[in-house]
């Protein structure tokens, strides 16, 4: 009996023992499982703060900013009596010698009135003129049908963008193809009774008239502009080669005087002008006399080509640089200066965020690309720093550099290659 009170006691004592470290079993279990939870959101709350953007094609130029002076020959045009101008051209019009230039008249109901004998003028011209394919092969018809389609289509697409610059031109062009198509049609055999009719208006528009208009002619070729601004023959391409530093400031201050009232334009003698403006010495590495460079006009996306006709420094630290150029358009003709844009270096490449540029360990620099769910390291070739981005080659298809349409990792921590992410 002793013997089995002692057996009972020893077994008693091995499940006591036995407990505790089962306990402490379940316990670490359930520590490492606890671990590991919060390593696993960690792991992932990092990785949805991998911010990515797509590496797009971009271009960027190297510009510096200066004001200029348009430089051109220049000739003023004037009425020599008074009256409301009313011109017949478009700025950057080119003229003959002897053309008219506007006309002259009493009162604005004169414009008025003018205005409309034109166009009633235009109506029986046409008229006229399709009078002349009477008795011709209907198998026009067809053609004539396609053209006033035509001819619609695109009337409604410039209603459509709001320009309504040239409807008088599209009523026309429609008035002509009609009145043709109904005379080879044969619907009518001539215009007689139209004509006439428009002719009557015609002269009775002519008797409402206070005053027969005046024209203006040109007594030389060149090209018409409406503007003046009083420098026209002070400033000219022989004399600009001598403006001070002084005296192109004081026009950049002061771009427009005074100018006589019988002033109503000028005729500039060529097409080719020159811009004169002050910029930093430091550019005549790239900027030298016979040197091709570029310009931009103010906030425009127009970029000329201008050749560098001469270069003179004013200072210790600037020179005046002329610039001249054959592409002659409105926009060169409206003022006297302007702000430009001298266009050095154009750089196109992929373009990549300055905060997503790493090294790898042989000190190449890069950027962490994501390609599945897979994190890589792409080396870049970079062509130009800003603030904010850089301007890298593109390395598109070159193995190991980044490539177009790649998905740069700009922020995230604990990167490096191989790493998986989130996908």
């Amino acid at each position: 009996m002793k013997t089995e009170g002692k057996s009972d006691s020893v077994i008693s004592g091995a499940v006591r023992s036995k407990a505790p470290l089962t306990t402490r079993i379940i316990w670490t279990i359930l520590g490492l499982f606890f671990i590991t939870m919060i390593v696993s959101q960690l792991y992932i709350f990092l990785n949805k703060n991998n911010r990515t953007e797509v590496a797009f094609l971009y271009n960027s130029d190297e510009s510096v900013p200066f004001r200029g002076i348009f430089v051109r020959d220049e000739r003023i045009i004037n009425i020599g009596h008074s009256g409301i101008i009313a011109y017949s051209h478009k700025d950057g019009t080119k003229l003959a010698k002897n053309s008219q230039v506007a006309q002259s008249y009493n009162n604005k109901r004169d414009i008025l009135l003018q205005s409309r004998i034109l166009d009633i003028e235009n109506q029986i011209k046409i008229l006229t003129e399709a009078e002349n394919l009477k008795n011709t092969d209907n198998s026009q018809i067809e053609s004539l049908s396609n053209q006033i389609a035509n001819n619609h289509s695109a009337f409604m697409m410039q209603l459509a963008k709001g320009n309504y610059e040239n409807i008088v031109n599209y009523k026309n062009s429609f008035l002509s193809l009609q009145s043709k198509k109904e005379i080879v049609r044969g619907s009518y055999t001539d215009f007689n009774d139209k004509i006439t009719e428009l002719r009557e208006e015609v002269k009775s528009l002519n008797s409402q008239m206070s005053k027969v208009p005046q024209s203006v002619v040109v007594s030389d070729s060149g090209y018409f502009v409406s503007k003046v601004d009083g420098y026209e023959g002070k400033i000219n391409t022989e004399n600009i080669k001598n403006f001070s530093k002084e005296q192109l400031e004081e026009i950049f201050n002061n771009p427009k005087l005074r100018v006589n009232d019988d002033v109503i334009g000028k005729m500039v003698d060529d097409y080719k002008w020159q811009l004169a403006g002050i910029l930093s010495s430091n550019l005549s590495r790239s900027v030298y006399e016979g040197a091709n460079a570029r310009i931009r006009l103010g906030s425009s996306s127009k970029v000329i080509d201008v050749t560098v006709k001469s270069v003179v420094p004013c200072d210790n630290d600037n020179s005046i640089i002329i610039f001249e150029c054959d592409q002659l358009t409105d926009e060169f003709l409206q003022s006297r200066t302007a702000q430009f844009r001298l266009l050095l270096n154009n750089h196109s490449g992929i373009r990549v965020p300055r905060v997503a540029v790493r090294f790898n360990e042989q000190g190449e620099s890069g950027v962490y690309i994501k390609t599945g769910v897979e994190l890589r390291f792409a080396k870049i070739n970079i062509l130009l720093t800003e603030e904010d981005y850089l301007i890298v080659e593109n390395t598109t298809e070159q193995p190991g550099f980044l490539s177009l349409y790649d998905l740069i990792i700009v922020e995230g921590t604990d990167l490096y290659d191989g790493k998986i992410v989130e996908e």
